[in-house]
């Protein structure tokens, strides 16, 4: 059923003018492969580059599997060093290492990296409830999650907790994206430097390419950056399959098949199956999947609310043989 609110969000976006014409673009980034990896640390890079003003807060650990460490939190401490030993450990005073570690903390050299002990739905918590007044002076305009190592796809975003972590900021009125990739793994951000030229770092920074021109065309004038109650799955395709982050082109597509609808087909205002674009070309396509999904629901958005998005980035979808 169409919606009254994404009626409305369409004939806003038509009239009302952008918030970002003289105004520094505030994002809340997060991820649930933990705070240190690559593929977080390069879109904070890209989007600090791109001046976005840039908030950090995501898992200390991989939380992908939904489990975290054990931590005793009336003490903020936890017993298990963070990833890739990036806490700091927690001195006696004497100095001694207590062989603790704090539960939550931030970067020594830049205290807009932040990381605690719990889910990405906590990270998000904390820096919309506890960073952002700090940070920003306001909560952020677009919260971003990802880019998640390995793609998310159709209707398993129901059980995704970036998905989870992005619905509940977009309950409280913040729009939210989550973006997954198909290539690399889960290595240090020190890797983007130390081994520039392997696969995961030419991934990560390709993604993080792809994480600025979606946002650049979001935060763009006319009118707000998603309707209300919607947020947006991104799935990247291997890296491997483009030259360059400019030669991949964004799909319009949804998350579960239609009766009514072509898979194979994006005319019409008949999107296209998330696993047909990907999956284009036996798997050789380099386009990337826009799904819009509903926050109460966590499926295909209704119609309009799909158009409104369809309109808000018209001059970067395409319509390809998918075939």
């Amino acid at each position: 059923m169409i919606s009254m609110i994404s009626v409305l969000y369409v004939l806003v976006l038509l009239i009302a003018p952008t918030s970002f014409v003289n105004a520094q673009r505030k994002v809340l980034l997060s991820d649930d492969n933990g705070w240190a990896v690559a593929h977080v640390r390069a879109p904070y890079t890209a989007l600090k580059a791109e001046n976005y003003d840039v908030l950090l807060v995501a898992p200390a650990d991989d939380v992908s599997s939904g489990l975290f460490p054990p931590f005793i939190p009336i003490l903020n401490q936890r017993l298990l060093q963070c990833q890739f030993n990036t806490c700091p450990g927690l001195l006696d005073p004497l100095g001694l290492p207590l062989g603790l570690f704090p539960a939550s903390g931030y970067n020594s050299t830049d205290n807009r990296l932040n990381y605690i002990t719990g889910l990405t739905a906590d990270a998000v918590q904390k820096g919309l409830q506890d960073l952002s007044p700090t940070a920003f002076n306001s909560p952020p305009d677009l919260v971003l999650i990802g880019v998640h190592v390995g793609n998310i796809k159709g209707t398993s975003i129901k059980s995704s907790g970036i998905v989870t972590a992005a619905a509940a900021a977009i309950s409280q009125g913040i729009p939210a994206v989550v973006f997954s990739g198909a290539t690399g793994s889960q290595v240090s951000y020190t890797t983007l430097d130390s081994d520039p030229n392997s696969s995961t770092s030419i991934a990560a920074r390709t993604y993080a390419s792809l994480v600025v021109r979606l946002a650049n065309k979001l935060t763009a004038p006319p009118g707000p950056i998603l309707p209300p109650n919607v947020g947006l799955s991104v799935n990247f395709p291997p890296a491997t399959n483009c030259a360059t982050a400019s030669s991949v082109k964004f799909v319009l597509s949804r998350l579960a098949a239609d009766p009514n609808a072509n898979d194979e087909s994006c005319t019409n205002l008949r999107l296209p199956l998330e696993s047909v674009v990907l999956n284009a070309n036996g798997g050789s396509s380099c386009l990337a999947s826009i799904s819009v999904w509903d926050v109460s629901t966590k499926e295909d958005a209704d119609p309009l609310a799909q158009a409104a998005v369809m309109f808000k980035l018209l001059d970067i979808l395409t319509c390809p043989n998918l075939s």
